[in-house]
């Protein structure tokens, strides 16, 4: 390989870069959803484990992980539809949060059902697997925001195991705000600098 060659290489992969991060602007919808969604599921939780009702806790998560996925679904079979090239780091992406929120319905809905462990440590399990999605999204897409909001969901999960019932919670709403609050609202902000910008030119 020449050093022609080389740095068209290297351009090809920058294009890509590049081309996924702008694809990714349009998923801070989904940040923001998310972050909503699991916000209130979890406040939700709270305030059944106050009330001594944890008999509606499975409902209350259920009901809101279920408006959360029909929202996703629409959301990514609209973006799907405006894209008009799929790079291969976003299939990566694609796949991995796949591959997460499989992993996800199985450690925290179907391991403490068969008695695993306790249903209050599924925050944790939940934050440690949210980390490696927002570990490799980060690396993918060359953004550190999400490299050191990985660190903290992956310190928020280590931490939550030591804590007590409603600590927990309330260090799992406050890791829900600002990993996915955050990132979410800076991707929609972006997003409309590059609309405001196309729009000008």
């Amino acid at each position: 390989m020449d050093e022609k060659e080389a740095k068209e290489n290297i351009e090809l992969i920058r294009s890509m870069i590049e081309e996924t991060k702008r694809s990714t602007a349009y998923s801070g919808a989904i940040y923001i959803a998310w972050g909503v969604v699991t916000l209130l599921a979890t406040l939700g939780t709270y305030l059944l484990v106050v009330l001594e009702l944890y008999q509606y806790i499975w409902i209350n998560w259920i009901v809101f992980m279920a408006l959360g996925s029909v929202y996703s679904f629409y959301h990514g079979v609209a973006q799907a539809r405006k894209a008009k090239v799929t790079t291969f780091a976003g299939k990566i992406l694609g796949y991995t949060w796949f591959a997460c929120g499989v992993s996800l319905v199985i450690l925290a809905f179907v391991a403490p059902l068969a008695g695993l462990y306790p249903g209050m440590m599924v925050p944790a399990v939940v934050a440690t697997v949210i980390g490696i999605g927002y570990f490799i999204t980060g690396e993918v897409v060359q953004w550190n925001l999400l490299i050191w909001l990985s660190v903290l969901w992956w310190v928020g999960g280590a931490g939550m195991m030591f804590l007590k019932k409603e600590s927990i919670l309330l260090v799992f709403a406050f890791l829900m705000s600002v990993g996915y609050l955050v990132p979410g609202f800076i991707l929609r902000a972006n997003y409309r600098k590059q609309t405001h910008g196309q729009d000008e030119e």
